[in-house]
């Protein structure tokens, strides 16, 4: 008996079954995928069926598929978030081919559209759960899971810098507060995910305040392949581009309304050798754009027009054999974004290290955070470099077999490793160097505290000297200024100032001597010990 074709509804179906399963009827429960279920699950209730589609907006796509065909043909195909563009990939997604296949997702996917992918690619609902992480319930302890658990999802960072416009940069501010109300701001922002949420709405997993300048997004993209019809598909969830003129984007910012320069979103630049001397409408072999298209694009930053673009600089027999080669260019993006993230870290140390000493505790919390930022990004590089030498092996992506085809795969992983590699031990360098500052800053504010102790502990000792000093003039003063017969008689004083100096000098002389009593000790030990000396000379001599 054949089986059953699965449908968007059975795909769901069949995770909310998993979702309910409990410890006493599986060694597998289900409860980590109850949130999951739930989103799945939301266009097949009765108070949302049949509801009108929302839409971010026109032309922009949802969905770009790209095939790579034996006979060198590289297919573009863009699906908008509409009924249309759903009805489109479900036909689309039916047809059998031998093709090698990438279908990227671009920005927040409605469940219907991940029921009927994951339908027609029998996708892990796993890969799902770990892009839409954000939506689980938090302190959940299995996340991030065990390697075994990733062994055919790659999630990969991207990172895009951002910069203020002149009005922000006059603006004074706590940079930690910044931080911390940017902080909260994300994570109210990605609770407020859910299947209302406008489709194409780009993802923002952090916002890093680096400096009174500069900020950085980070954003991800994660990565599964199955295999189908005799070939391969790639589904590559990207966390989609940043539209620059939303209001919450200018909130994440603390912008209450729109500034005259507003916030700029740097490009991720990427290097191919002499692509400089390569006319542009040569490279761009993207399918052609309308109007309304084109400046819907312009409006957003970041990685948004990355699925239309991919893959015009790859070997196209290549890509169909082999499914690693044909992503060989989104692990090089990801780590070109990650190099400029490291650079701008360096940049933001070395204008730490020429802070003023009352800026140190400000210089301290700035690289406390930076080595935070390198942690992560360490830790990130570790993992997608164990996963580069091993080229999805553990996963069974397909492989090249063709000797050509092969040797192009081959040099493009040997690339990747040696620039991973690189980022690797640039972001190990600069967590040393991040710890070796900050012992140097605490140990310069350690010795600015000393010195000022020293200088306070100088101007008390001169203080107290002068003290020392005034003290028995006034005692001698006050005991002469005494109204006593003995002093003062019916004729006037009985004694002359003379006396008074006489005393005053005798007691002054006592005072000094008391004050400077150690080192007095120490010079008629000196003196003894000369004498001594002379002494044992002459008894020897004679």
């Amino acid at each position: 008996m054949a089986e059953q074709k699965a449908t968007p509804y059975s795909y769901a179906q069949a995770v909310l079954r998993h979702s309910r399963t409990t410890p006493d009827r599986t060694l597998f429960p289900g409860h980590n995928y109850q949130a999951l279920a739930k989103f799945l699950n939301q266009p097949y209730l009765p108070q949302t069926t049949g509801a009108p589609y929302p839409q971010l907006r026109p032309n922009q796509p949802l969905v770009v598929l790209h095939r790579f065909f034996q006979d060198q043909e590289h297919q573009v195909l863009l699906y908008n978030p509409t009924t249309t563009g759903l009805e489109q990939l479900d036909l689309e997604t039916q047809a059998g081919s031998n093709s090698g296949k990438i279908v990227f997702l671009n920005g927040f996917v409605p469940p219907e559209w991940l029921n009927l992918i994951g339908a027609r690619y029998r996708v892990d609902p796993e890969f799902y759960r770990q892009h839409l992480s954000f939506m689980q319930q938090e302190g959940q302890p299995d996340l991030p899971g065990l390697p075994y658990t990733s062994k055919n999802i790659v999630r990969l960072p991207l990172i895009s810098i951002g910069t203020w416009g002149t009005d922000r940069i006059s603006q004074k501010g706590c940079l930690a507060g910044q931080r911390s109300a940017a902080s909260q701001k994300i994570k109210s922002y990605l609770r407020s995910f859910d299947a209302t949420t406008l489709p194409g709405q780009g993802i923002a997993r952090n916002l890093i305040v680096n400096d009174a300048v500069h900020f950085t997004v980070e954003q991800e993209a994660s990565i599964c392949v199955e295999k189908k019809d005799g070939g391969w598909s790639a589904i590559c969830w990207l966390d989609g581009g940043l539209d620059l003129e939303s209001p919450i984007f200018h909130s994440w910012l603390g912008y209450q309304s729109f500034p005259h320069h507003s916030p700029w979103i740097l490009p991720t630049y990427m290097y191919q050798p002499k692509m400089a001397l390569i006319n542009p409408t040569q490279v761009d072999k993207s399918p052609p754009l309308s109007d309304s298209y084109r400046a819907t694009e312009q409006a957003w930053r970041g990685f948004a027009s990355l699925p239309r673009l991919y893959g015009q600089q790859l070997d196209i027999n290549c890509s169909h054999q082999d499914a690693f080669y044909a992503l060989t260019q989104l692990f090089a993006i990801s780590a070109f974004s990650v190099n400029q993230g490291l650079n701008l870290v360096e940049q933001c140390i070395d204008s730490q290290l020429k802070s003023s000493i009352e800026d140190m505790q400000i210089s301290l919390e700035n690289l406390h955070e930076a080595k935070s930022i390198v942690q992560n990004y360490i830790s990130g590089l570790q993992r997608i470099l164990e996963f580069i030498q091993t080229r999805g092996s553990a996963a069974k992506w397909p492989r090249a077999t063709a000797p050509k085809p092969r040797a192009l795969a081959d040099a493009a992983a040997e690339e990747l490793i040696h620039n991973y590699k690189h980022l690797l031990n640039s972001a190990i360098s600069l967590a040393q160097r991040i710890s070796s500052e900050s012992q140097w800053l605490m140990h310069k504010a350690m010795l600015n505290e000393s010195q000022r102790a020293f200088s306070q502990g100088s101007r008390v000792a001169r203080l107290t000297f002068l003290a020392f000093l005034f003290i028995p003039l006034s005692f001698t003063s006050s005991l002469f200024g005494m109204n006593i017969v003995e002093l003062v008689g019916e004729a006037g004083p009985k004694i002359s100032v003379w006396h008074w100096a006489v005393l005053t000098a005798f007691v002054f002389a006592g005072s000094l001597l008391l004050w400077w009593w150690e080192a007095v000790l120490r010079f008629i030990k000196y003196i003894s010990s000369k004498v001594n000396g002379r002494t044992a000379v002459i008894d020897k001599g004679s």
